[in-house]
């Protein structure tokens, strides 16, 4: 899994394979509208945005084509990708991604795990990916997706 940033059009791209369950799914996520750059990373920030502007798909084995949408939490945010470690014990500095997603284009909520979180490994140049879409174990940054039920692992983070 790759992001990058965009900060001239204030997006954020999250895209790239994603593994579970020894079957791969195409993720493709874009955050068009209230990405807002912050001290340590970036924030989206959706209140008075509409929904399908931050909007992406998953489609693989038995998905095909499955539209999610940013919600908002009670926060006011739904997505942060910032290097503050976020639930990983002892760590300030580790680049983590979390947001708040749904497969309902008003924002509403839906029942289950509808979010995602990874940890991202900033690299200066686009990394050398294999055919299948998935980056040298050696270099692969953990994470996974929970929307609905479905958890996916990823890989990797780059920024462009």
């Amino acid at each position: 899994m790759f992001l990058s940033v965009n900060d001239a059009q204030d997006q954020l791209h999250i895209f790239g394979k994603a593994s579970y369950n020894n079957h791969l799914f195409d993720i493709d996520f874009t955050y068009n509208t209230h990405v807002n750059t912050v001290s340590n990373g970036w924030k989206v920030d959706p209140s008075g945005s509409n929904a399908l502007e931050n909007h992406g798909t998953i489609t693989g084995p038995g998905l095909n084509g499955l539209a999610f949408f940013d919600q908002s939490k009670n926060s006011g945010l739904s997505f942060n990708f910032r290097a503050d470690g976020h639930r990983l014990p002892g760590d300030t500095a580790s680049w983590v991604g979390r947001g708040w997603v749904t497969t309902h284009a008003d924002h509403t909520n839906l029942h289950g795990t509808q979010d995602w979180l990874f940890i991202g490994v900033p690299t200066d140049e686009p990394p050398n990916v294999p055919e299948d879409g998935i980056p040298e174990p050696a270099t692969a940054a953990l994470g996974f997706l929970g929307l609905t039920a479905l958890s996916l692992k990823t890989r990797r983070r780059t920024s462009r």
